[in-house]
Order: structure tokens, then sequence, then C-alpha cells
């Protein structure tokens, strides 16, 4: 009965790691689009809204922001897969 229960958990925690993958993408395109902006561009972004260094700063913050939150939430979600590996 452990055993299932925690079979089921790690499945369940699998799945939510993809999910954090998954959400995390707008984030990894967020930040490739300001690195893109800020270090490459020089004025002749191929979108145009990336020659405005305010856009590219936003991309750059909100893109941030986002993978750290996800780094934290698939940070907590392995420290758990690994406490249920050791029980087992």
């Amino acid at each position: 009965m452990l055993q299932q229960d925690n079979n089921e958990e790690l499945k369940q925690i699998s799945r939510k790691i993809v999910m954090a993958n998954i959400f995390g993408v707008p984030s990894s395109i967020l930040l490739g689009l300001g690195f893109y902006g800020k270090f490459a561009a020089q004025g002749d972004a191929f979108i145009d809204i990336l020659n405005n260094q305010d856009v590219v700063h936003g991309c750059l913050a909100i893109g941030g922001v986002i993978m750290l939150l996800e780094i934290f939430y698939i940070i907590s979600l392995s420290r758990r897969r690994a406490k249920l590996l050791q029980r087992q």
C-alpha cells in the first residue's frame, strides 16, 4: 500500500515538473528576445519593438522572474521526489 502511494506521488511529481517546464517556455523566449535586443540587434532588430530598450529591459525582467520561480518550484519538487525515492 505504501509502495503504491509512493509510486503514485512520484508520477504526480513528474507530471508537475513537466508542466513547470512547459510553463517556463515563455520565460525562455522572453529572455532570448531580451538578450537579442540588448546585445545583438544594435538598433536593427528583426522585430522593431526590440529596438526599444525599455521593452528589452522589461522582457529581461519578466522572463528572469518567471524563470527563477520555475527553478525554485522544480527544485522543491526534485527534493520531494528524492525523499520519496529514499523511502523505497
